[in-house]
């Protein structure tokens, strides 16, 4: 169960969201009679440095982050295979493009991606014989209002997916691109997890409507939620009865990163990984933290 771990990969807790005094701790899959448990790990400042279930191990590499270069690695536990994917950030720190490597020889394929206002608006998966594009469209709330799909070799395959809202409020900032949006990121959809793609949506949908050349299907998403606002469960019914099922466990992050408070002095503050105060100007990456609350995060050449 492969697709699990690569679309909950799109689960963010990203820095320029928000600052949730929880984290995603696992999220656990069921379905078909099958079960799927994914484990996120963090290292002492907070940041995600592994994604786990019984099928693959995802690891993240920030050792590059300051010459503006993400690495991901993707190793398969059963036929042993290793993967690398390798990312170009942009001065805010946000993904721009993205190649997947097989023993270090990059593929001809690779993806690009392009930001409005820090949220992800366009993805391109781009190949020698045809572009694949998402265009991504939000309201003035923040809400995803609109994907639409285009397939650059065959029009049959496009696709235009709107979505409605109840008041579900996106506590923690999960980013569900693939299960909720059918926006397919692939591996490299752990760069949202990690905090590098920007914005996660204000809410989360409770209905899906998604129109092509065949016709019209609607997806419905239950959602379960904690007394603090945190996602619990959620249930997406299918067409033939069943239905699958997500359960979202949560623990206290205690790096630093989510204790900074909003300034009340009008003055722009800068933090480091840890939360510690710094100066605009530090190499690597940098948190600013404006009066009315907004953060960014941006990375300072060394």
């Amino acid at each position: 169960m492969r697709k699990f771990l690569l679309s909950f990969a799109a689960l963010s807790l990203a820095l320029g969201a928000s600052a949730a005094s929880k984290r995603l701790a696992s999220v656990t899959e069921m379905s078909y009679g099958d079960e799927e448990k994914a484990v996120y790990s963090y290292d002492e400042t907070g940041r995600l440095v592994s994604v786990e279930s019984k099928y693959d191990l995802l690891t993240i590499d920030y050792s590059q982050v300051a010459a503006k270069k993400l690495v991901i690695t993707e190793q398969d536990k059963y036929d042993k295979s290793v993967y690398t994917y390798e990312m170009t950030l942009n001065d805010e720190g946000l993904v721009v493009r993205g190649v997947e490597c097989e023993n270090g020889v990059p593929d001809d394929d690779y993806v690009l991606f392009e930001y409005t206002d820090g949220r992800l608006t366009n993805f391109k998966q781009v190949d020698p014989d045809e572009v694949e594009e998402t265009r991504i469209t939000y309201d003035a709330d923040g809400l995803v209002a609109k994907v639409e799909n285009i397939d650059g070799n065959s029009v049959s395959e496009n696709e235009t997916i709107t979505f409605e809202y109840g008041d579900i409020p996106n506590t923690g900032s999960l980013q569900l691109w693939d299960e909720l949006f059918s926006v397919d990121l692939d591996t490299f959809a752990l760069a949202a997890t990690a905090g590098f793609m920007g914005k996660a949506p204000a809410q989360l949908p409770v209905k899906a409507i998604e129109t092509d050349v065949y016709g019209t299907d609607t997806e419905v998403f239950e959602w379960e939620v904690s007394e603090d606002g945190y996602v619990t469960k959620l249930t997406i019914p299918n067409e033939w009865g069943g239905s699958e099922v997500y359960a979202f466990a949560w623990e206290i992050d205690d790096s630093g990163v989510a204790g900074i408070v909003t300034d009340k002095d009008g003055i722009t503050r800068y933090y480091d990984l840890n939360g510690v105060e710094v100066s605009s100007d530090t190499k690597g990456i940098v948190i600013e933290r404006k009066a009315d609350g907004t953060v960014t995060k941006r990375i300072n050449a060394q």
